[in-house]
């Protein structure tokens, strides 16, 4: 929209909401295209509005305006079928309409099995004749675009030639042709081949001479799409804005192309718009679809309701206003959002109106303004005022089962927000509804609500929400059960609570809830504490645990833990082919075999160097870090800096591989072995340095210990070997 039509499109009253279509679109990641939300549109609009729901894309769920091929192919099939009368099936208009061509269209008639009496019937025969014209029409009026990113840079080309053509067919077939349903038809096909041959003035005279006798039905609104289209060609914008919106009140399936041309530009212009209405209701719909394109859905929203009071054209305005609301406002963000919210005069003002009109203007679609008035009262910590507006919409009540569960969810939110501390009794009073919301996506347990309802954010509200309430209280245990906090298994105590509250053989209905909504089963916690004691070298208590890890101890390592390179090459090491697979248990099991050998002084050197490489390769620097990939500590983690900081540390640790590298230095016999070990030692060091060093150093590489002891044995075939692969060991 053109600048100068800012003056009566003042900017949003509360001032995070300018941004927040911008937000979403911007927002990247896999996020629902409205963003985070719980209040769903689908529980109280109609359907055809859903098009103009909050969304990051042109229009909701669709993308883009479909075809009118596709918008109007199964109602015009219809139409067709009852005119006819039964003189041919279905299935035979669908063919004739849908799979022919101008082209074609004779030869598939002939080879089609029609008997005697439906090739001489009068209705058939005029449907064949306004057919073939059709199809001839379809070469300037049908067109598919497979890319709509590439649509404003390769206009296509309109065969005005033939539109010309066509025009002079329909006018004859309209001057000799009585019967209504057919004339309709040429005179939409008459303004149509008008428009594209470029007589914008002609297919207006078409229209306006013709509407008269026109029913208000789909062909007459399709008609009057053509006609607003030829008015903004002619640039009488308010007349074509105008039209445009009789469009979208008069015809559902044609609201998003309507919306997508509706375009006033400037203050006279809408005010001609409006001249131009015949009642408020024409009014009424134009400040919807200005709402709609423009982004002012409050200001709509008041002006309809002085034209129309609790008109339901404020229905999508007013869904519109609320899932702005909840992005910009930070609800779903932050944690403590929900109490003592703090609104600019402008923000308290528009919910003001909104429970006025709840309250007073006795809106035809009662149950959304009291529940929405309701959510807003809740988002801004009015809980009284929340659980009364529910209970009114409860009462009114709706036949769509989205309408249901949004109100249970509300429900249970509000009960949950208005309290301070989890206390039994509330535990009790929330245990069903609990179980229905977390869930809710079973089909086995719950009546399914269908995918449009929007549940996830709030249920992961209320999952935050109450697990602060229990940390604040002291009940750690159902605090990490709601919602898991990596700290939490930090601490080995708390690891083995937990562990024993998972094991415990008589719990109540609610502690045997909190173990089905938690993220951990007791195996995962065994594997965890198997692979905690292993990177401490514990392995007698490793292998106990690994041993109650379930499938995690059969898991096979992807390479030979026992492999050391010059240069770490994980995926060279996973390609090799290995004599020995290990799994997670025999690995421990051999590990505690040559911590044996070693005490017992058997072979130290190797065994020490064969576990210096085992425990490098166990941290995130190594081939085997596959070990601790698990459910407690995450996966497929690229940098050390996005492992989570509590388990970093144990994860890049590099003194286990220390330890056995110098025991096995100690051991060695001759240079050779005394040379690798100073070099693997010194891959220690690198990791602990790049781990140490901070931001500001820029520095690649130093001389650590390792390479600085490593020039000792520079008669060895290993330094030669060093210096040709390693680039920071070269002078």
């Amino acid at each position: 929209m053109k600048k100068r039509f800012s003056k009566i499109l003042p900017l949003l009253s509360i001032s995070s909401l300018a941004a927040v279509v911008i937000g979403l679109a911007c927002a990247g990641g896999d996020w629902p295209e409205y963003g985070s939300s719980g209040f769903t549109p689908e529980a109280f609009a109609d359907s055809s509005y859903s098009p103009f729901f909050l969304s990051d894309q042109a229009y909701y769920k669709i993308g883009y305006d479909v075809p009118a091929d596709d918008r109007f192919k199964d109602a015009n099939l219809q139409e067709w079928s009852a005119w006819l009368k039964g003189a041919a099936a279905d299935s035979v208009v669908s063919k004739l309409l849908y799979q022919t061509s101008s082209k074609n269209i004779d030869s598939v008639l002939k080879a089609l099995p029609l008997n005697a009496g439906t090739r001489n019937n009068s209705r058939f025969k005029n449907f064949i004749s306004y057919l073939r014209k059709a199809k001839l029409s379809e070469r300037y009026a049908s067109y598919s675009i497979d890319n709509w990113w590439d649509y404003s840079e390769k206009k296509r080309t309109i065969d005005t030639q033939t539109a010309s053509q066509m025009i002079t067919a329909w006018k004859a077939a309209l001057q000799t042709q009585k019967d209504i349903f057919l004339r309709q038809r040429i005179i939409f096909q008459l303004v149509r081949a008008n428009y594209f041959a470029g007589n914008y003035a002609a297919a207006l005279q078409v229209f306006e001479a013709n509407k008269a006798q026109m029913p208000s039905d789909r062909m007459y609104f399709r008609s009057l799409a053509y006609a607003a289209g030829a008015l903004y060609k002619q640039k009488q914008y308010a007349k074509a804005n105008y039209y445009y919106s009789l469009v979208f009140a008069g015809s559902p399936e044609q609201r998003p192309s309507a919306h997508f041309s509706f375009h006033p530009q400037d203050e006279a212009d809408w005010n001609s718009a409006l001249a131009l209405c015949k009642n408020n209701a024409e009014k009424a719909t134009l400040w919807q679809m200005l709402g709609i394109s423009y982004g002012d859905e409050m200001r709509s929203i008041k002006a309809i309701n002085q034209l129309e009071a609790g008109s339901e054209k404020m229905d999508v305005l007013l869904l519109r206003w609320i899932n702005k609301f909840e992005q910009s406002d930070d609800f779903f963000s932050d944690p403590n959002s929900y109490r003592q919210r703090a609104y600019d005069t402008a923000g308290r003002q528009q919910i003001a109106v909104i429970r006025q009109i709840a309250d007073n203007s006795q809106p035809k679609n009662a149950p959304l303004w009291q529940m929405g008035a309701g959510y807003l009262s809740m988002l801004t910590g009015n809980y009284q005022d929340a659980d009364h507006r529910f209970s009114k919409a409860a009462k009114i009540g709706s036949t769509n089962p989205l309408f249901t569960a949004q109100l249970r969810l509300l429900t249970l939110s509000r009960k949950l927000f208005a309290s301070t501390t989890m206390t039994k009794a509330l535990e009790q009073e929330c245990l069903p509804d609990l179980q229905w919301l977390m869930n809710i996506d079973n089909p086995e347990q719950n009546e399914p609500t269908g995918a449009d309802f929007r549940y996830s954010d709030l249920r992961g509200k209320i999952r935050q929400e109450i697990s602060a309430r229990y940390r604040k209280q002291g009940e750690l245990i159902k605090a990490e059960c709601f919602f898991h906090s990596s700290d939490y298994f930090g601490d080995s105590l708390r690891t083995d609570q937990f562990l024993q509250f998972l094991q415990k053989p008589s719990k109540t209905p609610y502690e045997h809830f909190c173990v089905s909504i938690n993220r951990f089963s007791a195996e995962d916690l065994y594997e965890y504490k198997a692979i905690v004691s292993a990177l401490k070298t514990n392995l007698p208590q490793a292998i106990g645990f690994m041993e109650k890890a379930g499938k995690a101890q059969a898991f096979e390592l992807p390479g030979n833990p026992f492999n050391a390179r010059i240069n770490d090459c994980h995926d060279c090491d996973h390609a090799a082919a290995q004599k020995v697979k290990y799994s997670n248990l025999q690995l421990l099991k051999k590990l505690q075999d040559m911590q044996m050998a070693i005490a017992q002084n058997k072979d130290v050197y190797n065994n020490a160097r064969l576990l210096g490489n085992a425990y490098y390769n166990l941290t995130h620097f190594g081939n085997a870090r596959a070990f601790y990939e698990s459910a407690v500590m995450g996966e497929g983690f690229s940098q050390p800096e996005y492992i989570d900081s509590v388990f970093r540390p144990m994860l890049t640790n590099m003194i286990p591989a220390i330890k056995y590298y110098q025991i096995a230095f100690g051991a060695a016999t001759n240079n050779e072995q005394r040379a690798q070990m100073q070099y693997l030692l010194a891959k220690c060091q690198r990791n602990q340095w790049f781990m140490a060093k901070s931001e500001n150093d820029t520095r690649d590489s130093i001389n650590w210990d390792g390479f600085k002891n490593l020039r000792q044995y520079t008669d060895t075939k290993y330094y030669q070997e060093v210096l040709k692969e390693c680039g920071w060991f070269r002078p």
